[in-house]
């Protein structure tokens, strides 16, 4: 073989400088992430302070951190965002699908604000059902920040489990009885200190991320602590469905038993000991074994749960009160065909469905991701956002197989089950976190895309 001319030739440069050693003020002059830390810091106060976290912003414009660094993302990065989602719609590939549902999506929100308008029900609240509509654009975020940090899912897991462990613990034992509350609130008053939500992603991160047992023992620890404490129902069925699936994903029923065991010896002896401990006020006060296990049981069987703990009445009333609200959307769903296809669009007042919540505007969602876009949106708005959630979970599996990492799908599947019984991507502490951590979590498969992609169908 003939060799190359000699204009393709490499220039012999001096590198000898690279060996000089660096001064300290080079070394310190690191770029910073500053999208990567904004990005950690949003998704972690959610996770810790829930509601709370989410009047962070200016109120007197009703400009939140949700919609502040999402529309800094969309006009600051066009490349990663608009753009991204203009050119899947505009030529086939990996991203397309989701694109689509997401368009068809935002306009069929719009649609249902109008639709509210016309028929004399509030724009605010329609306004702000909408972001059911808008924050799936925080998939995109998510996939960016995957694409430039390989690690960023395991970096916001940790620091999630640190911050939710610590302040969920401290939240338990004194902050929930604080009283403070921030001003401007709707409806009634938002407490400062904020129910926390993120023990549960921690545990299923830190076991699907396998990280080391000798670093994380605390982190399990203390979140673990803070999932039984807060004693929602809902969290406890995500995290063992989610449990579930790291096990049938990857065939380590071992860690499945494993767990099963320590829970089960864990309350056994607090049944049998009747150890009390100091709760959160909003979930019921005081904890014990017997309080949990009573709690999980109420909606089930309510007498066999009074024999366990005092508040079976009131645990099993608050699953009857969701339950009989959403039969009442079923039926006024289902009066007519018109209201089925389009629901009975945004603003609307779904709690002046039931004599109870009659006149309680502000509260706009029925702890149900189905009941919530039945409702408002109709049959219409439901298949289009399950749409998009299969799109979402058809990367997500794509990614685990290449990258060999579960937590994607583990975390989509919890997270799916937690919004049948509360409210996830109708708020910005559930859909906000949701949606950065899966897309991070699915930028392995555009990372590592075949070329021949989209002649093959892969």
């Amino acid at each position: 073989m003939s060799s190359l001319p000699s204009t393709y030739d490499s220039p012999v440069y001096d590198n000898s400088w690279l060996d000089a050693p660096r001064p300290l003020s080079a070394a310190r002059r690191a770029p910073v992430d500053w999208w990567q830390r904004v990005t950690i810091f949003m998704v972690v106060g959610y996770f810790a302070m829930g509601r709370s976290f989410a009047y962070f912003g200016i109120p007197q414009l009703k400009l939140f951190i949700g919609e502040i660094v999402l529309f800094t993302f969309l006009l600051g990065h066009p490349r990663r965002s608009v753009d991204k989602v203009r050119r899947a719609l505009a030529h086939s590939e990996l991203l397309s699908d989701y694109s689509w549902a997401l368009a068809v999506l935002l306009l069929y929100g719009i649609g249902e604000i109008f639709r509210g308008a016309y028929n004399g029900d509030s724009v605010l609240n329609g306004i702000q059902s909408f972001v059911f509509n808008y924050y799936p654009l925080y998939f995109l975020l998510g996939i960016w920040m995957g694409e430039r940090d390989s690690r960023f899912v395991e970096k916001l897991i940790i620091a999630n489990a640190w911050v939710s462990g610590i302040y969920g613990l401290l939240y338990i034992g004194l902050l929930s009885n604080a009283g403070f509350e921030i001003p401007g609130g709707q409806g009634v008053g938002v407490p400062l200190f904020g129910q926390p939500w993120g023990s549960m992603v921690a545990l299923l991160g830190i076991l699907c991320l396998e990280l080391d047992l000798k670093r994380t023992w605390f982190l399990i620890l203390i979140n673990m602590g803070v999932l039984l404490g807060m004693q929602v129902r809902a969290e406890w069925l995500g995290f063992v469905v989610g449990t579930l699936t790291y096990s049938f994903l990857t065939r380590r029923f071992d860690k499945l038993m494993g767990a099963v065991a320590i829970t089960g010896l864990f309350l056994m002896v607090g049944l049998i000991a009747d150890i009390r401990l100091p709760g959160a006020s909003s979930r019921g006060g005081a904890i014990s074994t017997r309080d949990i296990v009573g709690r999980a049981i109420a909606p089930i069987n309510k007498d066999l749960a009074a024999e366990l703990t005092p508040h079976a009445a009131n645990n099993a009333s608050t699953f009857e009160w969701r339950t009989n609200w959403w039969k009442a959307i079923w039926e006024d769903n289902h009066k007519d065909a018109v209201t089925a296809v389009f629901g009975e669009g945004y603003g609307y007042p779904l709690v002046n469905l039931v004599d109870y919540l009659k006149g309680r505007t502000f509260i706009r969602t029925p702890h149900n991701m189905f009941f919530f876009a039945l409702g408002y949106g109709g049959w219409l708005l439901v298949g289009i956002f399950s749409l998009l959630q299969i799109f979402v979970l058809r990367l997500l599996i794509r990614a685990w197989r290449v990258s060999g990492n579960p937590f994607g799908v583990v975390m989509w599947t919890s997270v799916i089950v937690w919004s049948l019984f509360g409210d996830a991507f109708e708020t910005p502490y559930g859909a906000i976190p949701f949606f950065v951590i899966v897309g991070a979590l699915a930028a392995p498969a555009f990372r590592f895309r075949s070329p021949y992609a989209n002649l093959t169908g892969a």
